[in-house]
């Protein structure tokens, strides 16, 4: 049985090798691949169920048009290992429309207030997905309601502070923002901490 499972979530096939390659190339072995397409179904059902598919103490989702540095995998696990966490992410480097390198801020409430970290991908142990009841998909904004969830529950992460994690930025996903008014409603009123917070820094509903 491998330790960790890695859920490549794809609904654009022509995204899906340049992603599926990052996995096979980690060096970090003792893992499973799955691969789990979806064409219109709420997907973070699609993901949930691929999740409860797996076999892996810890799993890690990757989106088909993001990819991980060989040595992502590796740095979690022992940084995982090495701090007793749940949680491991990195951080990230962007491609696609623009090409930088982006420092995440280390995981708290405070920060989940105002910010979704880490992004969709981080390693994070099967039984917390499981105490949390997995991803809500009445949230759009479901990675960060997911992590707020995690936080609630107790959980810290450890924070690799190397740029292993590819995140392409493209039309589609450059505009997502808390100006998603029906989206940041539903995340606020599902955690009274982050409407708390917003409004203590003037955080309105629709924010630039």
């Amino acid at each position: 049985m491998p330790r960790v499972s890695i859920v490549i979530l794809s609904h654009r096939p022509e995204l899906l090798p340049e992603a599926f390659r990052s996995v096979v190339r980690q060096t970090y072995t003792d893992r499973e691949i799955v691969v789990k397409f979806f064409d219109g179904a709420w997907w973070p059902e699609k993901l949930n169920e691929a999740i409860r598919g797996t076999s892996g103490e810890q799993f890690a989702v990757l989106c088909d048009d993001d990819s991980l540095a060989p040595t992502w995998l590796a740095r979690c696990v022992e940084a995982m290992d090495r701090e007793r966490t749940p949680i491991a992410y990195t951080d990230n480097q962007v491609f696609g429309l623009m090409d930088m390198r982006y420092a995440l801020p280390d995981f708290s409430r405070n920060i989940l207030a105002l910010h979704c970290v880490p992004h969709f991908t981080a390693l994070t142990s099967r039984q917390l997905w499981e105490d949390v009841g997995g991803y809500d998909g009445t949230q759009q904004h479901v990675d960060w309601d997911f992590w707020a969830t995690c936080a609630e529950h107790g959980a810290t992460a450890a924070h690799v502070r190397e740029y292993l994690f590819g995140y392409r930025v493209t039309h589609a996903n450059s505009s997502r923002s808390m100006n998603d008014v029906e989206a940041m409603a539903r995340l606020r009123q599902k955690h009274s901490w982050i409407a708390a917070m917003q409004e203590r820094v003037k955080i309105p509903l629709q924010a630039a």
